[in-house]
């Protein structure tokens, strides 16, 4: 989470800031003048599989190209043109995983669209989502308005121990909602309070979590989005009123003392995924492994085979290592490492010769995954390989100990003539050890978990030609060597 405290900014702000409370401190702003900050990251696609038309049968699919910065403030379009199965698309960012807040005044200035089958909205979701599912993590609607209706709605929505529950209203006044407006709510450990243009219009109690409300006493992150069609504002669409503009000049968030001022989610623990669990496929066969732990491989036997999987949660946003456990009679196999029915590629791995379909090697790529939910899926372009199981674990480098050991890292062959390496280091056990290869200021490019001495390292495809640094953490130290790339 990012803090505020731009001299100039602050100047700004500060009759607007006196308007509302004296306490009021700006912790977290966007003011999107010089593009869109590092703390969105973009939802992609129709919600499918798993959350067709996001849980509201929505028209669009939400695409990153969609928001744009203009004049210095964010510029959400929705346009109505084909894209995978959608004949609209428009853009959904969130904070997940970047900043989240506990209490506080949070408030966006921004102008609308208003036609038949809009739904643009202001909100927040509760960053305990990826363990307890919605619900139960609470979701505070800030601003929404549908079609060309000239009233806000705010509503909060949680699990109130028995089941769902909601609780909201609408201004008894009009708002020209095409017109630039101060969306607002004002959260403490009692209540949240709706604002429009600072006029209190609506209150939800949550002292003491009455009603199950404990949900609102628990870090949300923020999100905005122009939906298209829906439950709420239907399915008939003014296709004249495309291209449609949300504009958004700013979001920030205050805070008064002993409030959250945000939280970022601990890396989560590598997550292995078996081959064989798959929840749908094509193509593809299984088979008895002897690689190591046994059960069962998969095979893609022809060019066009998929296996799809069941969804998983993310819990933050960053770099992350993807490993998977291969085997092939000859070289010349690829991978396709995707998500969102294979709308999203993440990665493209190619599948080297092991020797023989039992003799089992380890791949990897670093890629950057959003915080969310994601149904990964494996797709074969060209046939011919064994698959065991693929592996997601988190790039963290900063918890290397400081303790440099006095021992003598071995890489060979150095220079790297090609992508393969083996790594010893004598008399120390290099087993459960972690192996970072990082470029000379610090980027984290490659890791992957060691099984021992002597051990083969593939690197990642399209290596860049330099000098890396490699290290291998243990439990009292580490040890480092230069390796050159030719």
């Amino acid at each position: 989470m990012k803090k505020i405290y731009l001299t100039f900014l602050t100047a700004f702000l500060l009759i607007s800031i006196n308007t509302f409370s004296q306490d009021w401190e700006l912790v977290w702003a966007d003011e999107f003048t010089n593009g869109i900050s590092e703390d969105w990251v973009f939802e992609i696609g129709d919600g499918c599989p798993n959350l067709c038309g996001w849980g509201n049968n929505e028209l669009q699919y939400y695409r990153r190209e969609n928001a744009t910065v203009e004049n210095g403030m964010l510029v959400i379009t929705a346009k109505r043109e084909n894209y995978g199965t959608r004949q609209y698309t428009s853009t959904r960012m969130k904070t997940q995983g970047k900043a989240s807040f506990t209490y506080g005044r949070i408030e966006a200035r921004m102008k609308l669209p208003a036609f038949q089958g809009s739904w643009p909205a202001f909100w927040m979701l509760g960053e305990s989502i990826t363990s307890v599912g919605w619900p139960a993590c609470g979701e505070i609607d800030i601003m929404e308005q549908i079609n060309t209706d000239n009233k806000t709605h705010g509503t909060i929505h949680w699990h109130n121990g028995s089941g769902y529950a909601s609780y909201g209203g609408a201004t008894s006044f009009d708002v020209n909602v095409t017109d630039f407006n101060v969306y607002a709510i004002e959260w403490d450990k009692d209540n949240i309070k709706w604002f429009v243009n600072g006029t209190h219009f609506w209150t939800a109690s949550i002292a003491n979590s009455i009603n199950s409300t404990d949900e609102f006493h628990q870090p949300h992150f923020l999100l905005l989005n122009l939906a298209i069609g829906g439950n709420w504002p239907g399915t008939t669409i003014d296709n004249t009123a495309f291209p449609a503009k949300m504009v958004v000049d700013y979001v920030r968030v205050y805070q008064k003392e002993g409030d959250d001022n945000g939280t970022t989610p601990e890396p989560m623990e590598p997550l292995q995924i078996e081959a064989e669990s798959h929840g749908w496929s094509n193509g593809i066969s299984d088979h008895p492994t002897t690689d190591e732990g046994g059960g069962q491989h998969i095979r893609f036997n022809a060019a066009g085979n998929w296996a799809a999987y069941h969804p998983v949660n993310i819990t933050q946003t960053g770099e992350y290592l993807v490993e998977f456990r291969v085997a092939a009679e000859t070289a010349g196999g690829k991978l396709r490492f995707e998500a969102a029915s294979g709308t999203m590629l993440l990665a493209t791995l190619d599948i080297p010769s092991t020797g023989s379909n039992q003799t089992w090697t380890t791949i990897s790529q670093t890629i950057t995954l959003n915080a969310g939910s994601y149904s990964f899926g494996l797709n074969s372009p060209v046939a011919g390989f064994n698959l065991n199981w693929f592996r997601i674990s988190p790039v963290v480098a900063n918890n290397i100990p400081n303790q440099t050991l006095n021992k003598a890292l071995h890489i060979y062959p150095n220079p790297l003539s090609g992508s393969e390496f083996r790594i010893d280091a004598n008399d120390i056990n290099l087993s459960n050890g972690r192996l970072s290869m990082t470029t000379l200021d610090g980027r984290v490019i490659f890791q992957k978990q060691l099984t021992g001495n002597n051990e083969h390292i593939s690197l990642p495809n399209h290596t860049a030609k330099g000098v890396y640094i490699i290290s291998v953490e243990l439990q009292d130290g580490i040890l480092s060597e230069k390796v050159v790339v030719n």
